[in-house]
């Protein structure tokens, strides 16, 4: 009993994680994200690799979302960022986007720059724009697009963001905002690398008061290879979940704030709108709330009406609270500041809140009372769906709430969506009503639904096929990497896989959605046994009984084409150029394009390597890495691994056919040969003009 209890806590613990972001602090019903979207890579004048700066932001910099913005026209001696270039960076972003952990956008910096830059004529001195999202480019140095007017038309046609670059770091300054408005310029960079470009808001006011419904933005601007930690400075943005989707649809919201701290929690709202918001004017009753993760003390807060401070609080305490009330009329604007103790400056501001009529929003959405379009039932053993009638309303959007009036169910929370499934536990009568508000200042109301009632079964069979059985028994991917695959199990209420691991000290997988499970940072040349079960997802967590062990055996360790363990390329047949170069095939990087061939290339491409001081070795398992392919998908097709005793003939050792999907790969099995040199062939690609590769290993000793 011990053990089934202990089995039960374990699993909620894994459903619990996966319904929330992990770390993620919370406003209200928003969560605070912090990242960057303003920064550079040596695909314009940066000095990194864009994957490395992807994993870096994530990984080392540890931020919630990231974005390069490379220059489209600067340096203008060699052009900037290309349109092939943009295309790769949108694969990259795409390749590392993962909601839920980590949220990846992609982007360019429109640069007009004076002449004196070493720029063409065409060239207006407007300043720097960087834009996000976007899924092509244009450039500050064509006629059709170099004027901010012209940009404005360019941007209504697609969907993006856009913010206003370091302003006042040159003599020019977007027009100084006389241009035509644009529901697309989202924010301003209040700070860029270690610059405070608020300057008591001479910029910033001087495009509110334009009639820019922009929001406090800031970013680190990077050029070199430490992206999020040349300091502690974020762009925090409140969304109720981490998603590409979520994150931009904040953006376009205006719902963030500027931070000059890495984990400063900030609330901003009127009339229980958030910042950024648009709404009706009169009387108006605001809220500050502000927290800080390491527990500083807040020593001010500001409240700016139009630019000038209207009321001032010194709290000096770790969670200040502030309320108050005041008057606004159509066109007025209010944003927050705040200062810690011990710093010198302001450490955040808010975005402002616009008022943009006089006449309150006060009749609820449509029906009123709510009624129900599909009403409770039973979808499975452990759950009860039900939709609302889709309720409209003439001045603003409309939430749903889902109320669990009896049974002790769970209520939804306000959400855009018209449909709710509760996962109360089974064997219960459950009772439900629903509501709609619409999302004016207001928040009017409507009346509550009919009740409704409905039953859930409890669930008491574990998912089939009981005991587990294997779709693939463990194999070794390399020096210290098992793969497996579970037969894929049913139930009414979905499956989990445990893969564990009973001899050779490897490593369990925890409760999973995938039937498949790769075991990594093994022993090389090590046996290992596992094992694997399931369980439903109904209430009860019924489990199945354990497949029978099965073994595999890590390859030996070293790769032995790696530059660093002495491998040479000898020779290559050709290569596009030094973006994609054949020594890319040896980086470790498996997940990018890679090696690209010249254009139309000859009907056989070859690499030949030899070892460490010319010796001779022995030769286990090759591994060929198709990478992405690119957007256009270049994909290289058949493959062939070929050995040399003598380091002068080849032998044909093996060949394979790569997918023409993005990081497939095939494995070779060398069988132990002895030789002096390996050689690589690419002699077929899925496209005529490139062919491209990401990695080759040779594992031996």
């Amino acid at each position: 009993m011990k053990k089934l209890n202990v089995f039960l806590l374990l699993l909620a613990l894994v459903f619990l994680s996966t319904a929330a972001d992990v770390g993620a602090y919370d406003v209200g019903t928003y969560n605070v994200y912090y990242g960057l979207l303003h920064n550079h890579s040596k695909f314009s004048d940066g000095s990194g690799r864009p994957t490395i700066a992807y994993q870096y932001a994530r990984d080392n910099a540890g931020l919630d979302f990231f974005s390069l913005a490379d220059h489209c026209s600067y340096p203008y001696a060699s052009g900037g960022l290309t349109d092939r270039e943009y295309l790769k960076m949108q694969d990259i972003a795409n390749s590392y986007n993962l909601d839920g952990t980590f949220v990846a956008f992609w982007g360019f910096e429109w640069t007009s720059d004076s002449q004196a830059w070493g720029g063409p004529p065409t060239l207006l001195a407007k300043g720097h724009i960087h834009i996000i999202n976007s899924p092509d480019m244009c450039e500050a140095t064509d006629e059709a697009t170099n004027d901010l007017n012209e940009l404005v038309d360019w941007m209504s046609t697609r969907d993006c963001v856009a913010f206003f670059n370091h302003p006042g770091s040159y003599p020019y300054r977007f027009d100084d905002f006389q241009f035509n408005y644009s529901d697309k310029i989202v924010g301003m960079e209040l700070w860029n690398r270690n610059d405070d470009h608020y300057l008591d808001g001479i910029h910033y006011h001087d495009a509110l008061n334009a009639g820019f419904h922009i929001g406090a933005s800031g970013s680190q601007d990077h050029h070199g290879q430490i992206w999020g930690n040349v300091n502690e400075w974020r762009l925090a943005i409140l969304a109720p979940e981490l998603t590409r989707a979520s994150l931009l649809a904040a953006m376009q919201e205006r719902r963030f704030y500027s931070s000059r701290d890495k984990n400063l929690v900030l609330s901003f709202t009127c009339n229980g709108a958030q910042m950024g918001s648009q709404i009706d004017g009169g009387s108006l009753d605001f809220a500050i709330d502000a927290s800080d993760g390491d527990g500083e003390i807040f020593s001010k807060i500001d409240l700016l009406k139009n630019g000038a401070v209207i009321e001032t609080w010194s709290p000096d305490t770790t969670n200040p609270n502030v309320t108050t009330t005041t008057a606004g009329t159509l066109g007025d604007y209010f944003y927050v500041r705040v200062y810690q103790s011990g710093e010198s400056g302001w450490r955040a501001i808010s975005s402002p809140i616009f008022i943009i009529s006089m006449d309150p929003d006060v009749t609820p959405p449509s029906p009123d009372p709510m009624t129900w379009e599909t009403v409770p039932y039973a979808t499975d053993e452990g759950s009860i769906s039900m939709t609302a009638t889709t309720a409209t309303d003439s001045e603003s959007g409309v939430e749903y709430y889902f109320t669990c009036t009896a049974g002790g169910g769970n209520d939804s929370g306000w959400q855009s969506s018209t449909s709710y499934t509760d996962t109360p536990p089974g064997g219960i009568l459950y009772t439900y009503t629903v509501t709609a508000r619409d999302t004016s200042g207001n928040y009017n109301e409507t009346a509550a639904s009919t009740k409704e009632k409905a039953r859930t079964v409890r669930d008491s069979v574990p998912p089939d096929p009981d005991p587990m059985t294997w779709a693939t028994v463990p194999y070794a991917t390399g020096p210290y990497s098992i793969a497996m695959v579970a037969t894929t199990a049913t139930d009414p209420s979905g499956v989990l896989y445990y893969f564990t691991c009973t001899a050779g000290g490897g490593n369990d997988s925890g409760w999973q959605d995938s039937p498949t499970y790769e075991d990594t940072g093994l022993s090389s040349a090590t046996e290992y046994t596992y094992t694997v079960t399931a369980s439903d997802n109904s209430v009860a967590h019924n489990t199945t009984g354990y497949s029978v062990p099965a073994s595999a055996t890590t390859s030996y360790a070293n790769n032995l084409v790696l530059p660093a363990n002495g491998g040479v390329l000898e020779y290559f047949t050709s290569e596009y150029s030094s973006s994609y170069a054949a020594s890319f095939l040896t980086n470790e990087i498996t997940n990018e394009e890679g090696w690209s061939s010249v254009s139309n290339p000859a009907p056989v491409q070859e690499f030949i390597y030899s070892f460490l001081d010319g010796s001779a070795a022995n030769l286990d398992m090759a591994v060929i890495h198709g990478g992405t392919g690119g957007s256009r998908g270049y994909f290289s097709k058949d493959v062939e691994v070929w050995t040399s005793a003598d380091g002068t003939s080849f032998t044909l050792a093996g060949s394979g056919t790569l997918l023409a999907q993005p990081n497939d790969s095939v494995t070779i099995n060398l069988g132990g040969v002895v030789a002096k040199k390996v050689m690589l062939k690419v002699t077929s690609g899925y496209r005529s003009d490139y062919w491209e590769l990401a990695e080759f290993v040779v594992y031996g000793n």
